[in-house]
């Protein structure tokens, strides 16, 4: 399987339109001088005037841009880059298909590239993959405008079709830092966020990286209690693709993974299973929203991925609390979209005392049955066996004496 990782690139694109006007003569000359008079001759004719110049005709003004499609979020023109795909028909002309197996959940339309010129005005230069024989190679993903809407989604999942192509695997991501060191959030693109192990084929789900790999990691799960030992946390105790999240040089921490804001509804997100009921989904109370609405970060690579519960006590963390799903979405929702009861919110966390609060586990328990009475005592057992008989009589006396000759 091939290892794909970020790769940070600075593209830019710069439009020169030069306009030249041209000039004009309106001039004529005057007519010629008569000749001279002879005596008794006739008078000469008069010389014929030169004509005027004809005066230039003005340059026709260039005719305007069309403007172009919007997508991906605030008008780069969507085409298949950044699509799903299976196969390179799936991708059009222009672009092939990095499959599923290649470590892109769900496959990706792109094409390898050396600079973000190669992947036009709505592509970046942005991951690179290496191959089992030590080979890299770079690839273009979709841009995207980070943290702005286009057309408001109309159901679940909320999601904009026009923003990284409306995916729950893709979300639109901060991936540079400009000149001071802050988050540049101008070169912002679709990079892959994956949900699950099943999603990712013969793989495993890193959701630290958002990439399939070929490897399963072990350790703790969504949701459990993790500290670091290390300030870069190489020593991560936690498995399954999640990585600690706060949890720095022996602080609490908690471990989670990155998912794409409006994420909520389809099945297998954060881990969960493609059916059955869910193990976690998408922060639905949270998100890096750096300032922005919640609603205009959907499709953002900005949300938290959040443990489900069924009772309060069922979270695997501590200092955790179990809020009832129905008390942000309607009711009968939690059921209905993920098979559970509540989410795991942190006690330390603030804004949610207006949630109401799951069921304890065990509380609702019934009433254990009344045990049969036992039977009666057995029978006495009946008296010992009699005795046995007597001994056996005498043998009889010796035969009479035979009588006399």
């Amino acid at each position: 399987m091939k290892k794909f990782l970020p790769w940070l690139s600075v593209g830019s694109l710069v439009a020169i339109a030069v306009g030249m006007v041209g000039c004009s003569s309106d001039d004529s000359s005057s007519g010629g001088t008569g000749g001279t008079v002879n005596v008794a001759g006739t008078g000469g004719t008069g010389g014929t005037g030169n004509t005027g110049n004809t005066g230039g005709t003005g340059n026709t003004g260039n005719t305007g841009n069309t403007g172009g499609t919007g997508g991906s979020g605030g008008g780069f023109v969507q085409t298949e880059l950044g699509a799903k795909c299976a196969t390179d028909t799936d991708c059009g002309t222009d672009y092939v298909c990095l499959p599923t197996d290649s470590g892109i959940s769900n496959g990706l339309c792109s094409k390898e590239c050396t600079t973000d010129d190669d992947c036009g005005p709505n592509g970046m230069c942005t991951i690179s993959s290496t191959d089992d024989q030590g080979a890299t190679k770079t690839f273009c993903v979709e841009r995207c405008t980070f943290g702005e809407p286009t057309d408001a989604p109309s159901q679940l999942p909320l999601l904009y079709a026009d923003k990284c192509h409306g995916r729950t695997d893709v979300g639109c991501t901060i991936v540079q830092v400009d000149d001071n060191g802050e988050l540049d959030e101008v070169n912002t693109a679709c990079m892959p966020l994956c949900r699950n192990d099943e999603e990712c084929g013969a793989g495993y789900c890193d959701h630290g990286s958002g990439f399939c790999t070929g490897t399963e990691t072990t350790g703790l799960g969504l949701g459990e209690d993790c500290t670091c030992a290390t300030d870069d946390c190489s020593d991560d105790p936690c498995g399954n693709g999640w990585f600690c999240i706060g949890g720095r040089m022996n602080m609490p921490g908690r471990c989670g993974g990155a998912c794409v804001m409006g994420d909520i509804g389809p099945k297998g997100s954060c881990g969960s299973p493609l059916t059955g009921p869910q193990t976690g989904v998408c922060s639905l109370t949270a998100g890096l929203t750096f300032g922005q609405t919640t609603e205009a970060s959907w499709g953002d690579g900005l949300g938290a991925c959040q443990e489900l519960c069924d009772c309060n006590g069922g979270c695997s963390g501590k200092d955790m609390t179990c809020y009832k799903l129905d008390s942000v979405l309607d009711d009968g929702a939690g059921q209905n979209l993920y098979g559970r009861d509540g989410f795991c919110v942190s006690n330390s966390t603030t804004g949610v005392d207006m949630l109401e609060i799951a069921a304890d586990c065990g509380s609702t328990g019934g009433t254990g049955g009344t045990g049969g009475t036992g039977g009666t005592t057995g029978g006495t057992g009946g008296t010992t066996g009699g005795t046995g008989g007597t001994t056996g009589g005498t043998g009889g006396t010796t035969g009479g004496t035979g009588g006399s000759n």
